[in-house]
């Protein structure tokens, strides 16, 4: 009976590893707009458990390609959280199939936070801590970083 338990469990975790599960948004979305704490390690687990291990660990950060996810009603081409390593900062971000004054637009009708020029229109900043950037002509970049708490 464990057995059986256990393989459904597996199984059911296989499957939720395709799309992004209904609590995407308020999750990963609330940390990404710095609504939230950023906590590395639970966050990791979380895109694991959701959408496969991460593909690499590069710029002190884990990265990972999800199969079919958006966010805000944007395409999202990649999405990273910070490796423990960095004990003094934490940050979560996304990569978006879009234009700046695009996500900007979508990011804002969601009630998110107002990305104002920082100190030009290919840097946008929100509150402390908030990015939005051209990552390439076609797609940018939103994240989050935070200090870490003294442990």
């Amino acid at each position: 009976m464990k057995r059986a338990i256990l393989m459904i469990a597996t199984l059911a975790a296989c499957t939720t590893a395709e799309a992004a599960p209904t609590h995407y948004l308020p999750v990963f979305g609330s940390a990404l707009l710095c609504r939230d704490e950023i906590d590395p390690v639970y966050l990791k687990q979380y895109l694991t458990t959701h959408f496969k291990k991460p593909y690499k660990t590069e710029g002190g950060a884990y990265w990972f390609k999800p199969d079919s996810a958006t966010l805000f009603d944007m395409n999202v081409t990649e999405l990273f959280v910070s490796t423990e390593d960095n004990e003094r900062y934490a940050f979560v971000g996304a990569i978006f199939l879009d234009t700046t004054k695009g996500a900007r637009a979508k990011i804002a009708a969601f009630s998110g936070p107002n990305y104002i020029p920082y100190p030009d229109d290919i840097t946008m900043r929100s509150g402390p801590g908030g990015f939005l950037i051209r990552y390439t002509a076609t797609q940018v970049k939103v994240y989050c970083m935070k200090e870490r708490i003294a442990r």
